[in-house]
């Protein structure tokens, strides 16, 4: 067992052999543990309050004096918040971002997934994407201690074995489905 916060400093620290789950790639992250090759691709969504910012049907619109956009702090998310809505005051912290938007805390967040509409279906009603693409894309993948090249060509030969067989994509349909998500 593990957690976010602790999930690197845990494999550094020899509690685990492997990161595996949807580690995003950075390199701050990339300078402490060797990354797999990718094993999957999360869109940054920009998902907005139906009650908080109606009528809002473009990123542009929310680069304003007045509209709060939540994201993860130090996050990919929260640099491109930055980069794309000056204007907007952004609210970078370790509260859930897609939470301060239905709390009425934000008018919208910027939020990594596999399927947007996922996000939707666990707000009926309180949720909707102002555009269907996303803004931008962040690589996940597996992680290892540093100094451990043959087990990191082991894990990127097994995950090409598993890609060509298609059970990887087989789960990445699996983990997008809400339905799936540990309680």
């Amino acid at each position: 067992p593990s957690s976010w916060t602790l999930v690197i400093a845990d494999l550094v620290q020899r509690q685990c052999d492997l990161i595996a789950s949807g580690l995003w790639i950075t390199l701050q992250r990339a300078l402490v543990v060797n990354f797999t090759t990718p094993t999957a691709q999360d869109g940054v969504y920009l998902v907005a309050s139906q009650a908080g910012a109606p009528g809002r049907a473009a990123p542009a619109d929310f680069n304003r004096a007045g509209t709060t956009v939540a994201v993860y702090a130090g996050t990919p998310q929260e640099t491109l918040a930055r980069r794309l809505l000056p204007q907007a005051t952004i609210q970078a912290g370790t509260a859930d971002p897609l939470q301060q938007v239905i709390d009425g805390k934000a008018q919208a967040a910027l939020v990594p997934t596999l399927v947007p509409q996922a996000l939707l279906q666990a707000a009926p009603g309180k949720l909707y994407l102002p555009q269907a693409a996303p803004l931008a894309s962040t690589a996940a993948a597996m992680a290892v201690r540093k100094g451990d090249p043959d087990f990191l060509r082991f894990l990127d030969t097994w995950l090409g074995l598993q890609r060509d067989s298609g059970w990887l994509d087989e789960r990445l349909l699996f983990w997008s489905n809400s339905a799936n998500w540990p309680k």
